[in-house]
This record gives C-alpha cells, structure tokens and sequence, in this order.
C-alpha cells in the first residue's frame, strides 16, 4: 500500500503530469464557446412573455440582461449609446444611416433601427439617470430564438408602439449613425 502511494505521490508531483490547472503548471485554456452554446445558456435563463390580440397570440422570450451582455456587446448607459450617432436632429433622409427614429417621452428615451417593415430593433433608456431598460429584437417570421417568436433582453416593455395606455407627449426626432449599416 506505501508502495502505491508513492508511486502516485511521484507521479502527481512530476511535471506535465499533475492534474489539469493544479498549481504550479498552467491549466488548458478553454475553448470559446459557439454562438448555439451561448444561446442554449441565454435560453435556459429566460422567460417566456405571451400576449395575445383578438385570436392571435405571439411569445417574446425575456432574456435577463446581465447574461445577455456577458456575451454580446451592449451600451453602457444612454451617453454610451448616443456615442453612435453624429446627429440626432438630421433634417436628412439619408435612409438607412440617418432613418434611426429616437422618440422621447414619459420617462423614457427610445431608439428605433431603420429596417423595412419586416424586422424591428428598439432600445429603451430611462430619461433620468440614462441608465439602459431594455432592448427587443422581432421580425415578421420567427426569429427562432428560445421557442418564441421574438425575443427582449431584460424586463422592461413599455415600449411606445406598445404602451396602453399611450404616451401622449412624444418627441419624435431622427439620428444618423456613425458607423455604415452593415455594421448594426
């Protein structure tokens, strides 16, 4: 038994063959995971929002915002967002660079991406403190993401093609981005 034990003592303290990260010998590193890895953990974490109008119904999963910026790029806080664009009273119709809508009201400021009418990007800001609500992705056809038809990263969605009852005092201007639209 004291033969064993020595035996593998000297063979766990020998190097290139101590366990995988233990001290002393640097750990493998670990391979990225895929776009389906990241969203199979977003999915797990969200929730699925239905509402229905008249018969038809739609589900939206709500996908919780720290997991969601973990692994995708999102804005600090609205000065970190307006950063995007060069303008935000463009008199311009230099569609799709300067078509983004940014409506302000009740409390809330939100961007909407010039895209056709099939598809639909909108990002919400708190008027106050700047501070980043929410932000929603959805199309015509499914986007097929976590079994819902669309999908809305963190729990706000008072957002104004939404709200009831409606916001009455809106104020509705056009921003031009910074970057090209292949870049969004």
């Amino acid at each position: 038994m004291l033969t064993w034990f020595v035996l593998g003592w000297i063979a766990l303290s020998a190097p290139g063959c101590a366990a995988e990260g233990s001290e002393g010998t640097p750990a493998e590193e670990a391979t990225p995971p895929t776009t389906s890895d990241i969203w199979d953990e977003l999915c797990a974490a969200s929730a699925i929002d239905e509402s229905c109008s008249g018969n038809y119904c739609r589900n939206q999963a709500v996908i919780p915002m720290d997991a969601y910026c973990e692994h995708f790029e999102c804005p600090q806080d609205l000065p970190d967002y307006k950063e995007r664009f060069s303008t935000c009273d463009s008199a311009t119709e230099e569609w799709p660079r300067c078509g983004w809508e940014r409506e302000v009201g009740c409390g809330v400021v939100q961007f909407t991406q010039p895209n056709d009418e099939s598809s639909f990007h909108t990002i919400a800001f708190d008027a106050v403190d700047g501070s980043l609500l929410s932000f929603m992705y959805s199309s015509d056809s499914s986007l097929q993401r976590c079994g819902a038809f669309d999908f809305r990263v963190g729990t706000f969605s008072d957002y104004f093609h939404r709200r009831d009852p409606p916001c009455d005092d809106i104020q509705a201007d056009t921003c031009c981005h910074r970057d090209a639209p292949h870049l969004w």
